[in-house]
This record gives C-alpha cells, structure tokens and sequence, in this order.
C-alpha cells in the first residue's frame, strides 16, 4: 500500500503516524474507518473522502479533505 495525501487543508497537519496505515502492508477497511475516525477527532476537517486505486502492485489510498 502507498499513502498519498490530496488535500485542500493540509493532511500533513495530521501527523502519518496517527493513521494505522504501513507501507507494503495489506489494506483495511477497519484501518480506513479508523484513520477517518482520527481525522475528524483532530476537529480540522469538515468532510473527509478516501479513495484507493491499484498503484505498483499494491493500492495508493487517496485522502480528500475540506477544512473546518
């Protein structure tokens, strides 16, 4: 799995550790559900949308984020 962030507020706010997400590890919809769950408690983010699509043998997960 590769974690890309696309935001029009800055996901970097959020710091990549705080996401249950790790390189070369399977992805999760439980961990996609957590890492929205944790997004939305740091009280930045109005609306957040994933989305994942097939990226060098893996997925690139694609969060898209309106600020508060």
């Amino acid at each position: 799995m590769k974690l890309k962030k696309y935001s029009r507020a800055r996901l970097s706010q959020a710091p990549r550790e705080r996401l249950p997400f790790r390189k070369d590890q399977p992805l999760h919809m439980t961990d996609v559900r957590a890492a929205i769950d944790r997004l939305f408690a740091t009280g930045r983010y109005e609306d957040i949308q994933v989305g994942a699509e097939p990226a060098n043998g893996g997925v690139a997960v694609k969060f898209y984020t309106t600020p508060s």
